[in-house]
């Protein structure tokens, strides 16, 4: 936003050569917002843009709001200018959320957004104002979404887990010189299959479970990672967790999970275990728990699941 008096400040720490950043960048250029660059995310000089050139929108992926809300180094002074933090990229967690809202202006928004490369960035982001913090958001303008059974492939009714499909105008046409790539993803009705395991509520919300390949399966149920990663990460002594399926004779898979604690109080993982306890099903509790100094993640923030299995076998 600018008028005669008032132009919104960026710092621009992601990646251009990401789509996410680049939509954002090319949409804060044509508004005529400044944009304050950065190399590559560094505490010290990230905060700096916050005071020295008092930031109001920012474009985050989950990483930064969890660095928002647990790091101790990170005030209310830095976040008082700040009108609108955007989060996309991979999927942010209610408790991560809240806990940056805490430090954040009370009038701040925090907004979600969903999409994918095949989609040239976002087909769903959560409304201006709203207060939903456990949802993507409801579908833009133009864009058909819906859930379908991941077996059947039939139309799924809110509140029902499936897999999220788009139809729209800003669909790409396919896979370079890929038509079975192509072929697989995109059906003859034209419904690009995104391969994220979702939901919609009867207010026409969406929400992520997880990625269909990252599921994982114990005992016959289908487990989501990124749930269970969520829940471990609302544990006051744990600054991030990585959740992973290994071959376990009995189960099918065992539940592993790579846990950085945070500086302090230390937490048993029979603490863990009956705090799990309280929050998810049986068949979901962690098996094992391995300590780790960090969390294997791309530069969009999705954590790196082949990395922590290659760790797992060398550990084994």
């Amino acid at each position: 936003m600018v008028t005669d008096n008032y132009q919104d400040v960026i710092p621009l720490f992601l990646p251009i050569f990401h789509n996410y950043a680049l939509e954002m960048t090319l949409c804060a250029l044509y508004n005529g917002s400044k944009i304050v660059t950065l190399p590559k995310f560094e505490e010290k000089s990230f905060l700096s843009t916050f005071t020295q050139y008092k930031a109001t929108i920012l474009f985050a992926v989950p990483p930064t709001i969890l660095f928002l809300g647990s790091n101790p180094s990170v005030t209310e002074e830095h976040l008082k200018y700040l009108r609108v933090i955007c989060s996309a990229a991979a999927p942010l967690g209610k408790d991560d959320i809240e806990r940056c809202l805490k430090k954040a202006p009370k009038n701040i928004n925090i907004i979600q957004g969903y999409g994918q490369t095949e989609a040239m960035c976002f087909l769903t982001h959560t409304p201006y104002g709203h207060r939903n913090n456990s949802s993507i958001g409801k579908a833009l303008a133009n864009t058909e979404l819906k859930v379908v059974d991941l077996l059947t492939g039939k139309s799924k009714g809110p509140n029902e887990e499936g897999e999220i499909c788009f139809r729209g105008p800003q669909m790409s046409m396919g896979y370079l010189n890929n038509p079975e790539a192509t072929k697989e993803a995109k059906d003859a009705e034209g419904w690009f299959h995104t391969g994220d395991v979702g939901y919609y509520d009867k207010d026409g919300f969406f929400y992520i479970v997880d990625r269909i390949k990252e599921m994982i399966k114990v005992k016959g149920y289908q487990v989501a990672p990124a749930e269970l990663e969520h829940v471990l990460r609302s544990i006051p002594e744990i600054e991030a967790a990585g959740v992973i399926g290994v071959p376990d004779s009995r189960k099918g898979e065992a539940l592993v999970a790579f846990i950085k604690k945070k500086e302090g109080p230390s937490i048993t993982e029979r603490s863990i275990h009956e705090f799990l306890a309280t929050k998810v099903a049986p068949f979901k509790l962690i098996d094992k728990y391995i300590y780790v100094e960090s969390i294997p993640t791309n530069q969009s923030g999705k954590i790196l699941r082949k990395k922590l299995k290659n760790m797992y076998k060398i550990m084994n």
